[in-house]
């Protein structure tokens, strides 16, 4: 039994833990030889000859001491049990702090820690808390998936953000996991695939392809909308009818209550042109809706549902490209933010500076609204000026 290495013996004592459960002595076998192995893994062991009952006992205490010692490379914890009960934090933290987040946020904290959670179960790590490595790895294996460097960031903030409000260490601050960031950035680069804009030209022929039934008249209050706000679609589908001021000269605004850049809900009036009032009148009307919110679902019975689902935006957008007979190229491009960079673009052409994009479509990142305009085929800012001081 000497010639075992330290770890088959110990992994042969974990198997007969699980084999051999304190309280059922009533195995074939009345006696067994017990290999107890010192935390230090050295070959120092005792030979005892116990009853299954009590040495399943033993095993389990000398098992939880040598896991505490070497936490966390030692490859006896129950990882599976550990990480169950790492769901379970993990789902009473996202209801703690609801509320205190947008809910974008938390869905993705949710999705990025189940994952991370999976990938754990399956190298038999421990997820909460983390160790530095073992978050390496994760990120690393990210790297096939075909997903951009910005959504492996993405998961590493939302790891970081658990640890740190469970109150734990932070796994992503050590110089393995930054260092592995750093190489999965030289991999994969830093560039965004940019969403194809839905200028005025092309806005027009959608609303052309929109039909004169109520699905039309939603959809054309969505698009006008969408463009003329230069909203983000949780946004788009966050505006409530309530909050719509009419004004006498057909047109009117809207109060934005809350947006990704404005958490603390100090509020934002929108104003709309009288294009984009006429269409959500026509809307609202032909409904007969009078409070909740503006933009809603519908049925394929024609029923009006209490609201729209964000992710069906870039769908609608895609499908009226399709009906509009666009390439199928433009219309693999449109996504969710092709209102907001087509507008932005239109700005730009007319001559608008940046401070007035940004403030427009609530951007806070100059970068962001650069990526955004960088291909505009109409350009009206000085060659060489300094942008920042526009």
């Amino acid at each position: 039994m000497n010639s075992t290495p330290a770890r088959s013996r110990a992994s042969l004592i974990a198997m007969m833990v699980r084999t051999c459960p304190a309280g059922t002595p009533s195995i074939t076998s009345s006696r067994l030889i017990v290999a107890l192995p010192t935390p230090d893994c050295s070959d120092k062991f005792a030979e005892l000859h116990l009853s299954k009952a009590l040495a399943a006992r033993i095993c389990a205490l000398v098992i939880k001491s040598i896991c505490l010692y070497n936490e966390p490379n030692w490859p006896l914890i129950n990882h599976r049990t550990m990480n169950h009960t790492a769901q379970d934090t993990l789902s009473e933290l996202l209801t703690h702090i609801d509320g205190a987040y947008a809910s974008n946020t938390i869905r993705a904290y949710k999705a990025d820690m189940l994952e991370f959670i999976q990938y754990c179960d399956q190298t038999s790590s421990a997820a909460l808390p983390a160790n530095p490595h073992t978050v390496s790895g994760f990120l690393q294996s990210t790297t096939i998936q075909g997903i951009k460097n910005s959504t492996i960031r993405r998961k590493a903030a939302s790891v970081s953000a658990i640890h740190r409000l469970l109150n734990y260490a932070d796994p992503t601050k050590h110089p393995e996991v930054k260092l592995t960031l750093r190489k999965i950035s030289r991999q994969l680069g830093n560039r965004f695939d940019q969403a194809y804009p839905v200028t005025r030209e092309l806005l027009n022929k959608l609303l052309a392809a929109c039909r004169d039934d109520t699905r039309g008249l939603r959809n054309k209050a969505l698009l006008l909308l969408a463009y003329d706000s230069m909203r983000r679609r949780s946004e788009l589908t966050s505006l409530q009818i309530e909050d719509i001021s009419w004004l006498p000269d057909q047109n009117c605004c809207i109060l934005l209550r809350r947006s990704k850049t404005d958490q603390q809900g100090s509020g934002k009036w929108i104003h709309l042109t009288a294009q984009t009032t006429l269409a959500i009148k026509r809307w609202l009307d032909a409904t007969n809706l009078s409070e909740g919110l503006i933009l809603r679902g519908i049925k394929p019975g024609g029923h009006i549902t209490s609201s729209l689902c964000e992710s069906r935006i870039p769908r609608i957008y895609k499908s009226l490209a399709r009906l509009a007979t666009l390439n199928e190229d433009v219309v693999s491009g449109i996504s969710g933010h092709s209102m907001r960079v087509g507008a932005a673009q239109d700005l730009l052409g007319i001559g608008a500076s940046l401070p007035q994009i940004m403030t427009k479509g609530g951007w806070s990142k100059t970068d962001t609204v650069m990526r955004y305009v960088e291909r505009s085929p109409v350009n009206l800012w000085p060659t060489g000026m300094n942008i920042a001081a526009q």
